[in-house]
């Protein structure tokens, strides 16, 4: 019986999963489709690169660091610019990530209160607002893939690595702390961005088909005429 039960509850999961990878457009369409779902895919990814630096850029006037170089690529936006100490390093590397975070937030609030009281959102920016989402939650991995393919190592995963390597003759402490703050930032990222995908995409699409597959909620529309009761429903 419980085999069963975890049997079924791995199909319902698989399901789930399905119907979101539908949502983004990746299992079904037609050509032009999928064309138009890649171009979203490295518009939105794109976007975020531009939204990470511009955030490190902001934050290091807020501290009023001087930035002395911006290089603009179509790939990277490289910041030179002078620090003092370590925690100027660790809030450039944290405000890339959390610039991204905001504005994922920003337009999840768009979308929850545009389904909430005017009743409508356009299902193709649900669509767009789930990819930078996921954007989001990859943003350090994307950051840390270009920095690396372009040997840079000034990029976010070694800034603190080279500050510990020049004040303490060690960069292992900084290259822990970096990866340890992005993990969390990383954790916190799916956390809104599963809470988007199932109680705010589509009008809660995902939310409502788990309730339908899975039997256990109240929160079917019942006729208030007693054509059908909960007991008999269930």
């Amino acid at each position: 019986m419980k085999q069963l039960d975890r049997e079924t509850s791995g199909r319902k999961l698989q399901f789930i999963l399905m119907e979101i990878v539908n949502d983004l457009g990746i299992q079904k369409g037609t050509v032009l489709e999928w064309t138009l779902t890649i171009l979203t895919a490295f518009f939105v990814i794109w976007v975020r690169m531009a939204i990470h630096y511009i955030g490190q850029y902001l934050i290091l006037k807020v501290m009023d660091a001087p930035v002395t170089e911006v290089t603009y690529k179509w790939y990277k936006i490289k910041l030179a610019y002078s620090y003092w100490n370590m925690s100027q390093e660790l809030a450039v590397i944290m405000c890339g990530t959390l610039s991204n975070t905001f504005l994922f937030l920003f337009l999840m609030g768009i979308c929850y209160f545009s389904q909430k009281y005017i009743y409508c959102f356009p299902t193709k920016a649900c669509k767009l607002i789930a990819w930078y989402g996921l954007a989001t939650c990859l943003d350090f991995v994307f950051i840390t893939v270009i920095d690396m393919a372009n040997q840079d190592t000034d990029g976010d995963l070694f800034k603190l690595y080279n500050y510990y390597e020049k004040a303490e003759n060690s960069g292992f402490i900084g290259l822990f702390l970096t990866l340890l703050v992005e993990f969390f930032l990383l954790i916190v990222n799916i956390f809104i961005f599963y809470n988007y995908i199932a109680f705010v995409h589509c009008d809660a699409r995902i939310s409502d088909i788990y309730m339908r597959i899975s039997g256990l909620g109240r929160g079917y529309y019942l006729p208030e005429d007693n054509e059908i009761s909960w007991t008999y429903l269930k």
